[in-house]
């Protein structure tokens, strides 16, 4: 059972996040696929109407089942499943954690991140590990290194993807750290 200062931690994290990658990737398609009505109506259709889901199990290729706190699709464009040319789609998959999340727990989120993008085929645009901080707790240094250090990596037909393994953390204040920071 997800909390529901933890949805609202997932709510706000999703709305930020989408916010500013939707205009990104609505720039880049144009720019790459150029004018075409289809892709328009595709993309300025609302977040809700994509598959969004809280608390989501989904299968991955080795046929084990993981267990997400919000998961957000959007599906590719016919060409790209077939001949892995056009628009890719993009997933957004979000776990959430109690307690500060150890090198082993964010290790076993990208590994599960992969398994569900082969199963998928889809490109895990985002791979967010999301933190509910209390006062006493920090994050230790090894679990920060990975952090940094990880990419979630994903190939179809001969073409490569990687993103970056990203930390949020919910103070108890209601203020949010990003880990890694992008500025926009």
């Amino acid at each position: 059972m997800i909390r529901p200062d933890a949805k609202r931690a997932i709510k706000a994290g999703l709305r930020q996040s989408f916010s500013q990658q939707n205009l990104q990737n609505q720039r880049r398609i144009k720019l790459s696929v150029g004018n075409d009505s289809k892709l328009d109506s595709a993309l300025s259709q609302p977040i809700a109407s994509r598959q969004y889901q809280l608390g989501a199990i989904l299968k991955g290729d080795s046929g084990l089942l993981y267990s997400f706190d919000g998961y957000l699709r959007s599906d590719p464009g016919s060409v790209w499943r077939s001949l892995g040319i056009g628009y890719p789609g993009y997933q957004l998959i979000v776990k959430a954690f109690g307690y500060p999340p150890r090198p082993e727990d964010l290790l076993s989120l990208k590994n599960a991140a992969e398994d569900v993008s082969k199963q998928n085929r889809l490109p895990p645009s985002r791979v967010i590990a999301l933190w509910i901080r209390r006062a006493d707790q920090d994050l230790s240094e090894e679990s920060y290194r990975t952090v940094m250090e990880t990419k979630v990596a994903f190939a179809h037909r001969r073409k490569r993807f990687a993103s970056s393994l990203e930390l949020i953390i919910e103070n108890e204040d209601g203020t949010y750290e990003f880990i890694p920071y992008m500025a926009a």
